[in-house]
């Protein structure tokens, strides 16, 4: 099982994609706010992507209002996500990735994922 740190660098670093998108795509992506639950650590992180990229992530409290698009994975599946962008799918087809956004907003991320 990973840290909520390294699950928190994994995360940034599928987030860091959004920059090396071209310029067309970067503003096809309207503003969302976006949180990824780690099930196994009880963490969610919190950021907004848009255009200009995501903004830093922080620790959703639970005071803060729901993300537009949610996802929640276990740790493991986290780190693997990051390592492997493209099997994001798989876990996501097996149940082991949970997405909670609409449809029109995941075809969007898809391009980053």
């Amino acid at each position: 099982m990973a840290t909520a740190e390294e699950c928190r660098k994994a995360f940034d670093s599928l987030l860091a994609r959004l920059s090396g998108l071209d310029e067309q795509t970067r503003r096809s992506i309207p503003p969302r706010t976006l949180s990824c639950q780690i099930t196994d650590l009880s963490v969610i992180y919190l950021t907004t992507i848009g255009p200009a990229g995501a903004e830093p992530l922080e620790l959703a409290g639970p005071d803060m209002p729901r993300a537009q698009v949610r996802f929640a994975a276990k740790s493991e599946d986290v780190m693997a996500i990051a390592a492997r962008p493209e099997t994001f799918a798989r876990l996501w087809l097996i149940r082991r990735v949970k997405v909670d956004a609409s449809f029109a907003d995941i075809a969007i991320l898809r391009k980053f994922l």
